[in-house]
């Protein structure tokens, strides 16, 4: 039974399960508007469904709900017990493949065998703990629905919706927030993987397991289409005896459209009612792509506003023009902005290595003073920069192109 919110769901007799939890006779659940849940039964059970103002409910073929990965699950948790901790689990597959939703199954499995749950959120476009162009990592401390009920504990933000291009940045920002939940003393770590799987992608899946080395990997495929599967044979040939192919659930296929607008509505849930505040640019240190660029160079000359410098030879310049795009020249090591590529920037606010926030820079006086709408009232000495703009009132979203080494390539 797939049920489709706003709705209200009641269990008359029986037991059933949604994601991996189980509500018994006389329990209620909500369903929210937009929410599409799958209602399972391991046994005969009836249930009121009370659809109202467009939701709906239908009963559907199966393999929309998670009946279909029960018994790879058990498998999965009975070898994790044996492991040392934490267990890592990652998640592949394609683009609405199931990723999240699986990601949710087991991590409310986890949570029921009384194991520490740990998620992290590889995803820079279509990520649910953290904004678009941040990656998140939540520790889990109970059930839940819906991945974008969670709000991440820690952020590694890159400034980019899409790996393609700059691979090794975001397999980098993966290993960073895995050490974090060590630290934690997570049980069990969930890694939930973008769609990039064609192409280059199948490169950066198999470099992504080979450096993060996870006890198991489910990939997730159509049944019928297993023997033709290049991303279960390539990972399976990379990274043997580790691979475990894990039927991929029914949906729809979501539009452009539906993936432009559900990125709008992840910006709005972090930025809406924002207040300004004002930061000089020269009193910062200005990070893009984890370059940090601390030391204001007072010996340049030429037409830059701004010119900081890093320990590795980089050098970040702000030109006070209308270009609009961002220059990354691994050859002079030179990463350049101009004033009209910062208005109306998506960025990161951090304090002391610890991202506090985000925000939009809303203006640029010449002197480089920055007026950003945030909701961070935390000391701040960090920026992060991003190629992302949100204009008219976070109805849309511009990205700037990356143009790297004189050839305009752009990485969106």
């Amino acid at each position: 039974l797939m049920v489709q919110g706003p709705a209200e769901l009641e269990v008359l007799k029986g037991v059933v399960e949604i994601l991996g939890i189980k509500f018994c006779e006389h329990e209620c659940f909500h369903v929210k508007r937009n929410r599409i849940v799958p209602v399972e039964s391991f046994e005969n059970a009836l249930v009121s469904v009370s659809a109202f103002d467009g939701g709906r409910f239908w009963l559907s073929e199966s393999g929309c709900g998670v009946k279909i990965w029960v018994e790879e699950v058990k498998r999965v948790f009975e070898k994790a017990s044996l492991e040392a901790r934490p267990f890592q689990i990652m998640v592949v597959g394609e683009t609405d493949s199931g990723k999240s939703t699986l990601s949710t199954y087991l991590a409310n499995y986890a949570i029921s065998k009384g194991l520490r749950a740990c998620i992290l959120d590889g995803d820079l476009g279509q990520g649910d703990l953290a904004p678009p162009g941040c990656i998140g990592l939540k520790f889990v401390e109970k059930n839940f629905f819906d991945l974008r009920e969670l709000v991440a504990d820690y952020y590694d933000f890159l400034g980019i919706i899409s790996p393609r291009g700059f691979q090794d940045h975001v397999i980098e920002s993966i290993l960073r927030l895995r050490c974090l939940a060590i630290k934690g003393s997570a049980d069990i770590l969930i890694v939930n993987t973008d769609g990039y799987v064609r192409d280059k992608g199948l490169d950066y899946k198999v470099n992504t397991v080979l450096k993060l080395k996870p006890d198991v990997v489910l990939c997730l495929e159509d049944e019928g289409g297993l023997n033709n599967s290049s991303l279960f044979k390539t990972l399976s040939a990379a990274y043997p005896e580790k691979v475990v192919f894990v039927r991929r659930a029914k949906a729809r296929q979501k539009t452009r459209g539906e993936r432009f607008h559900r990125r709008l509505n992840q910006y709005r849930r972090f930025l809406s009612r924002g207040t300004i505040r004002s930061f000089s640019l020269f009193n910062l240190k200005v990070k893009f792509l984890n370059r940090i660029f601390y030391l204001n160079d007072t010996s340049f000359f030429g037409n830059y506003s701004l010119c900081k410098l890093n320990d590795d030879g980089w050098k970040l310049v702000v030109k006070p023009s209308d270009v609009p795009h961002i220059l990354y020249d691994e050859n002079s090591r030179i990463l350049s902005f101009s004033s009209y590529a910062l208005n109306r920037m998506f960025v990161a606010l951090e304090y002391k290595g610890t991202l506090k926030g985000f925000g939009i820079i809303v203006h640029v006086n010449p002197e480089l003073m920055i007026d950003v709408s945030t909701k961070v009232d935390d000391d701040v000495d960090a920026i992060h920069l991003s190629s992302i703009k949100l204009v008219n009132n976070f109805n849309n979203e511009v990205l700037i192109p990356i143009l790297r080494q004189g050839f305009q390539e752009n990485f969106l």
